[in-house]
């Protein structure tokens, strides 16, 4: 998400964001978007496998 930003405000002008400035970013955030949500898929499926682990280990010793 640094990355994002930083490219974002790289193509600020005067200090300034705005909706055209960043459209001929829009292909190249699309495909950064795909490439990034498999990873963010992984984690957050380690993290519930993680939590039943924990999960299972606290309650089962009752």
């Amino acid at each position: 998400m640094l990355i994002v930003a930083m490219i974002a405000l790289g193509t600020a002008e005067n200090g300034q964001l705005s909706v055209e400035g960043l459209q001929h970013l829009s292909g190249q955030m699309t495909s950064l978007y795909e490439v990034v949500r498999w990873f963010v898929y992984l984690w957050l499926i380690s993290g519930i496998v993680l939590l039943v682990r924990f999960l299972m280990r606290i309650f089962g010793r009752r």
